[in-house]
């Protein structure tokens, strides 16, 4: 299949996720994010029905056979990362729980599913992982991603409230203009959703719900905490899978990573150095399950769900190597490391040992612990053939405008997208043709 877009070290390819064109075993790391269950259809992918099946079962269904096609083109030694978020079941339709879908709706799934109730959270993320255990793949981790900013949501519980009626004034909320429409449309900023008139509302004059109770009314509604958190999955073929815990490590004095904090998009590579930062002493402690150091990042297409870009940063610097891998098997170098206990080793707090006299101790043992400081010396090749290196692939089935290819790029990774709307392949190009390469790509 020919690419949509090639640059080089990035591919586009429209295509359905359980048909990926590329080769056997060619593809070190995937990081993706599918439609999640219960969305409306977008515009020019009607067909494809992921997220939009009429049962959890056929949703689960279909992301098994994407994942086996992502099986056989992921190396035996790569890693494959899953973010998905849950619903809920409603008669009216679900309800997705994470921030990014929050602002959409699907009028397929009408009903709830069979074996459920009206309200009930269906567990999407544990159901699709489970499934893909069971498939053959080793579930390796589940990560908790911790969110900075999480999407409001109606859930008051029961409160009275004025009663109030709307108005015949109808008024249009005029975001900045859309400079990818021609149709002067309005809302969203750059969204591409034009938004919708609304009505101006008052106090209610008295009436009939309202008059017996001071003017208020009962609002009986749902209450439970909002979602600030989804799921990532590590996934792996087998237990020989590569990994670089030192690139991912927190607190890390070098970092190199250039922040986004004011939301924008910054082109700057993250990994300008092809030889791998050699003599760069690194501490810090190897990275927990809970990432809460992810800043959100506004996206100004028309995509209800980008994901932050340091999302799948970390996934890739974790999974592929910096210096790159041969480029005659595709096995991936790695780094020669020097380790050295830093400052005075001090006791576990933990317990207190009742037969010491002089302080903490863990039971009956006195252990001590050091600060231990890394300092890479330089890369080696994980096989035996003397060939040059290459950078690694990192794969995205369900790229939309393609964060993960783009984090790749900045990474000095080559990345693969697929994806079978048109219309995001189109923000892909405009967002991978605004960032700059880094040396040696």
């Amino acid at each position: 299949m020919t690419a949509y877009w090639d640059n080089g070290p990035v591919q586009l390819y429209q295509a359905d996720a359980r048909s990926i064109p590329l080769p056997d075993q060619s593809v070190h790391c995937v990081v993706t994010s599918p439609p999640y269950f219960g969305l409306r259809v977008y515009k020019d992918n009607d067909d494809r029905g992921i997220g939009l099946e009429s049962t959890v079962e056929d949703y689960i269904g279909n992301l098994v056979d994407v994942f086996r096609d992502v099986r056989r083109v992921l190396r035996d030694d790569g890693v494959a990362w899953l973010n998905l978020g849950d619903s809920y079941a409603h008669d009216r339709g679900y309800q997705v729980t994470d921030s990014k879908h929050t602002d959409v709706g699907n009028n397929h799934g009408s009903e709830v599913p069979h074996g459920l109730k009206s309200g009930d959270r269906l567990g999407i993320p544990e159901r699709v992982v489970l499934a893909l255990q069971a498939d053959g793949w080793i579930w390796r981790d589940t990560i908790i991603w911790a969110k900075k900013s999480a999407m409001p949501e109606s859930l008051a519980g029961w409160r009275w409230e004025r009663c109030r009626v709307k108005g015949d004034n109808l008024r249009i909320d005029v975001n900045a203009p859309n400079p990818d429409r021609g149709d002067g449309g309005y809302g969203g900023g750059e969204g591409g959703i034009a938004a919708k008139p609304y009505a101006e509302y008052a106090d209610c004059p008295g009436c009939p719900k309202c008059e017996a109770n001071d003017g208020l009314v009962l609002r009986k509604g749902s209450w439970r905490t909002t979602s600030a958190h989804e799921y990532i999955y590590m996934l792996t073929k087998g237990m020989g899978y590569y990994a670089d815990g030192e690139a991912v490590k927190t607190k890390i004095a070098n970092d190199l990573r250039v922040a986004e904090a004011d939301g924008t998009a910054n082109d700057t590579p993250w990994n300008n150095n092809p030889n791998g930062h050699m003599g760069t002493a690194q501490s810090g402690a190897n990275r927990r399950s809970v990432w809460n150091d992810i800043s959100p990042e506004p996206y100004g297409g028309s995509h209800f769900a980008t994901f932050p870009s340091d999302l799948p940063r970390i996934c890739i610097q974790a999974s592929t190597s910096e210096r790159g891998c041969c480029s005659e098997c595709g096995r991936q170098w790695a780094r020669v490391v020097e380790r050295t206990k830093t400052g005075q080793g001090h006791d576990s707090p933990k317990d207190i040992n009742p037969d010491r006299n002089d302080g903490p101790g863990l039971g009956s043992l006195h252990t001590q612990y050091f600060d231990i400081e890394s300092t890479t010396l330089g890369w080696r090749p994980t096989c035996n053939h003397d060939a040059s290196a290459i950078p690694a692939t990192v794969l995205d089935p369900f790229s939309g405008t393609a964060t993960t290819c783009r984090a790749a790029q900045k990474l000095g990774r080559r990345a693969v997208g697929v994806d079978i709307s048109e219309s995001y392949l189109e923000q892909a190009v405009r967002r991978l043709s605004a960032v700059t390469l880094p040396m040696g790509i």
